[in-house]
């Protein structure tokens, strides 16, 4: 009894010694070891023991600046004979400034209780597994992240690398040692984003740099800005809260939020109308009125169907439901069948409110011989400009595809420094969740501080500059709110400025009696896609859709919305429409880059930085004239 109580305690000796060795260096437990498995984390190392009974045997070890796997596989045979197979893994050094912070995210930061010693075979068998698939985890992220360990360190070769809360030390004045302390304010402050100027990425080049792609209005004789004046920028109207709550939706107050909206547009649209045609025709909110004579009524535009290629019926849905004495209909919201045959040019898109005039025999189909959609929201006053105004426009994303350089964004601020306009405006998305690296996590930083590193940057072109930027939002961004209207940025107390003003989406700016008009939405192309041409429909489609935005005086009017937005309704009700018809209207969009006079309202679509197309603008105070969109002039550039 005592020498098998010796052996024993022998053995939990020698197990004892082996899960104290040194976190730094690799090791493989042997396969007399059986029926054991322990885990533990002490801040710099993780280790992952499994033992299966004379099988396999593995090990993990991870150090704060090694990394190595090893896999030992050991067989036993009846006739003395062994085969032993091992395999090593060696991966790039990790240092405490590339320390990849979600490593250890799924590691508890403090050692569990240790695991039996003993137990049913079931348990045994239990932990065996659990064993196997850790190591499988940790040896799947070694192989894929060792490209992100390299491209961790070239990302922050020119400034210390971020490191993990747990390896983090701070100093007695409590800054991080990667942060310097500010001499103004005493407070710690960010480093720069260093754009990598040794990358191996694929620069995309083009015989067209410089090149003036679009013009409008009248030519000036030079951009850059020789008064050094300061404008005043201020919001106009509603805009989201910065702590805007969202994620939250009864069915019923959606639905109430979709007829409010329905009722006060058709409503509004129905009196243009009116006025125009200075009739008594009669009015009725009752779309399904059967009636012998010709009416008016307005509602929200529908289809049958999703599919354009399959010739989808138009439908249109009024703001109330029918009267009770309908019976077996009074339990249907009032939908109705729209026949455009007799229209010479019809487009409609899903969400639209419309005015129609038509005859109804059978209160299920209407004849519509005309269809009105010109609701203009009043325009707003002349601007009070004493001066020029220069604008530089450019919207995200800023960084090619296949790599996070930014090397456009750079160019266009050494641009920006330069010609030294009044405006930067800057329209996201910065972090584009669809960018390959962004998807595949290949970023050593959180988000947030690597936007905050980007925006200190572009900071630092403008040191001495008279230029105010202007950030606004987007639901793209992947360290911001995935929601539309989308809350402002935030940002770090370093790199906040008076010269830089975060606005969220959508947003209207006053300056000096100037309105302009953004959001980073792709209106233009979700309305390309989702609009329905029922008859001949007129070549300029990009008038077309501006014409859309202004007149349903809302900057998203589509409904149901495209796939990839989450529209939150109450937000969507508050902020998301033009209260007057702004004097400028960015679009930013995939499609086509424009600038066009549409209804009095400038509407501009600068394209995507990626692509290297940004837009400029000088705009003229009025004369004695008034305001007119001769005051404006825009040039459109290939970088």
């Amino acid at each position: 009894m005592s020498s098998a109580r010796e052996c024993d305690g022998k053995r939990r000796e020698r197990e004892r010694k082996i899960l104290r060795a040194p976190a730094s260096s690799s090791f493989a437990l042997c396969s007399t070891v059986r029926r054991r498995v322990y885990t533990w984390y002490n801040g710099a190392s993780v280790v992952v023991v499994g033992c299966v009974p004379r099988a396999f045997v593995f090990s993990c070890a991870m150090a704060s600046r090694a990394f190595s796997l090893s896999l030992s596989l050991s067989l036993s045979l009846s006739l003395s004979l062994s085969l032993s197979l091992s395999l090593s893994l060696s991966l790039t050094p990790f240092t405490r400034d590339t320390y990849f912070r979600s490593s250890l995210e799924t590691v508890p930061r403090r050692s569990p209780h240790p695991l039996p010693l003993c137990g049913s075979k079931a348990q045994r068998v239990f932990l065996e597994k659990k064993s196997k698939r850790s190591f499988l985890v940790l040896r799947r992220r070694a192989s894929v992240r060792r490209e992100i360990v390299t491209r961790g360190v070239r990302l922050c070769s020119q400034a210390p690398g971020p490191r993990s809360p747990d390896l983090e030390d701070s100093g007695p004045s409590g800054c991080k040692e990667e942060e310097a302390r500010s001499p103004q304010t005493g407070e710690c402050t960010l480093p720069p984003l260093e754009p990598n100027n040794t990358t191996t990425a694929t620069q995309l080049t083009s015989t067209q740099s410089g090149k003036i792609l679009s013009t409008f209005g009248t030519k000036i004789s030079t951009w850059v800005n020789n008064k050094k004046m300061r404008y005043l920028i201020r919001r106009a109207g509603p805009h989201v809260p910065k702590d805007a709550r969202y994620m939250f939706e009864l069915l019923k107050s959606t639905s109430d939020i979709r007829t409010r909206a329905c009722r006060s547009i058709g409503q509004r649209i129905n009196a243009v109308w009116a006025e125009q045609k200075k009739d008594d025709m009669l009015v009725t909110w009752n779309v399904r009125t059967k009636q012998q004579k010709s009416y008016r009524t307005w509602g929200r535009v529908c289809f049958d169907s999703e599919n354009k290629q399959s010739n989808p019926t138009a439908m249109l849905e009024g703001c109330r439901k029918p009267p009770k004495s309908n019976n077996v209909d009074a339990k249907l919201w009032p939908l109705v069948e729209l026949d455009v045959s007799d229209l010479r040019e019809c487009c409609l898109f899903p969400g639209q409110i419309v005015a129609v005039e038509g005859l109804n025999l059978t209160e299920s189909l209407m004849k519509v011989h005309d269809i009105f959609t010109s609701g203009f929201i009043p325009a707003a006053n002349p601007p009070s400009l004493v001066d020029e105004l220069k604008i530089i426009v450019a919207a995200g994303p800023f960084t090619h595809s296949n790599d996070l350089d930014y090397r456009p964004l750079w160019e266009l601020m050494d641009k920006v420094a330069e010609d030294e306009p009044h405006l930067l405006v800057l329209i996201g998305p910065f972090l584009d969740y669809n960018h390959p690296n962004f998807q595949d996590d290949e970023l050593v930083v959180p988000y947030q501080e690597y936007f905050d590193r980007l925006i200190s940057r572009v900071k630092s072109y403008l040191a001495g500059k008279c230029t105010q930027v202007v950030l606004v939002a987007s639901n793209r961004d992947a360290h911001h709110h995935p929601v539309y209207p989308t809350p402002e940025y935030s940002l770090h107390k370093s790199v906040q400025s008076p010269d830089i003003h975060v606005l969220p989406d959508p947003c209207t700016l006053d300056i000096n009696g100037l309105r302009l008009g953004i959001t980073s939405i792709d209106c233009l192309m979700h309305l390309a896609r989702s609009e329905v041409a029922l008859t001949q429909s007129s070549p300029d489609k990009l008038t077309r859709l501006g014409n859309y935005i202004l007149n349903q005086a809302c900057y998203y009017p589509l409904y149901p919305p495209a796939k990839e937005i989450n529209v939150d309704s109450e937000l969507w009700e508050k902020y998301a429409f033009l209260n007057e018809k702004p004097h400028v209207l960015f679009l930013p969009s995939d499609m086509r880059h424009f600038c066009k006079s549409i209804n009095d309202s400038v509407i501009l679509n600068p394209e995507r930085l990626s692509k290297r197309t940004y837009a400029r603008m000088h705009i003229e105070p009025p004369m004695g004239n008034g305001w007119s969109k001769d005051n404006i002039t825009c040039e459109i550039i290939k970088m």
